[in-house]
């Protein structure tokens, strides 16, 4: 199969070494990448190192999206910001009917997508792996697990789902096909978009949240309003959503820090219009008052200001 991994940071060059490692011979596993990084890997390699020990894989570098054609499958690793300019070249990369896996942060977005890659057969998805690029050609999993849960948004998705299981599961990655995706992405928004803005709020690791009253209320307050939220979208998450979030963050490292985190730390486009903007903005459509995402949001946008 003809695969292209856009974007080369932690979660896409996670999955690049996985696949280029075990698909040596049988398939083409193009990552697009470009610098340094770029360079190390041509020289020796993609390396991944996991808790239980290190794998290189060997993929094709691609430096430019208009130097490829024909892909057959595409996973999207990069952060929502880059999207507008990457989309209109990706479509001209694939081959028609191509499936597409969305790794973003945030909501269902398969069709928003479609839009700007109609020839392409999208899936919604969920990617659970903590892993960073400490080094151009280096690649580090903290967690010791790489799970992808996905569905097919197109009709007779099923023989497509399979194929891509089986595909990812030969790379060493957990996949499974969900029957309700809209039920998993919101449950892993609910963690997601109130550990990114209250770690970058306070610049605490998820140790210091955990334990500090006022950074803990403030999570709690913002995981409770996205619970409201996804009821008023049509996805309840059930009584226990917020205890399982917080039960979920307590499994990380104490010096753990998120993404979002960083990116604010060194002046870095981040994703706060993907979090928190997007709950004042669907909260707005519904009508819901949701107090502890707006200060978040102001204190964040008056940061970036």
């Amino acid at each position: 199969m003809r695969t292209l991994i856009v974007g080369a940071g932690g979660v896409g060059g996670n999955l690049a070494a996985r696949l280029a490692a075990s698909y040596a011979s049988e398939h083409q596993i193009g990552l697009l990448a470009r610098g340094a990084h770029a360079r190390k890997i041509r020289e020796r390699g993609l390396e991944l190192r996991q808790p239980t020990g290190t794998l290189v894989g060997h993929p094709t570098i691609v430096e430019r999206l208009d130097d490829v054609r024909r892909v057959e499958l595409a996973i999207l690793a990069v952060k929502d910001y880059a999207l507008d300019g990457l989309l209109p070249k990706l479509a001209g990369a694939l081959a028609s009917g191509a499936w597409v896996l969305p790794l973003l942060n945030g909501l269902p977005r398969a069709v928003v997508l479609s839009q700007s890659l109609p020839s392409a057969r999208l899936f919604e998805v969920c990617i659970y792996v903590a892993s960073r690029r400490v080094e151009p050609g280096i690649i580090e999993q903290q967690s010791p697990f790489c799970r992808i849960v996905l569905q097919g948004a197109f009709e007779a998705a099923a023989g497509a789902e399979a194929a891509v299981c089986t595909f990812l599961s030969g790379g060493g990655i957990t996949c499974t096909v969900s029957p309700s995706i809209a039920e998993e992405m919101w449950t892993k928004y609910l963690f997601v978009c109130p550990m990114a803005g209250v770690t970058s709020l306070y610049g605490q690791t998820f140790g210091e949240v955990l334990t500090d009253p006022r950074a803990r209320d403030l999570l709690v307050a913002s995981m409770k309003e996205i619970a409201t939220l996804a009821a008023a979208c049509g996805t309840p998450l059930g009584s226990e959503a917020v205890a399982r979030a917080l039960e979920t963050a307590a499994t990380f490292p104490p010096t753990a820090r998120t993404s979002m985190q960083n990116d604010f730390a060194v002046g870095q486009p981040t994703e706060l219009e993907t979090f928190s903007g997007a709950v004042l903005r669907l909260a707005k459509r519904y009508g819901l008052h949701v107090p502890a995402h707006t200060a978040i949001y102001k204190g964040l946008r008056a940061r970036t200001a």
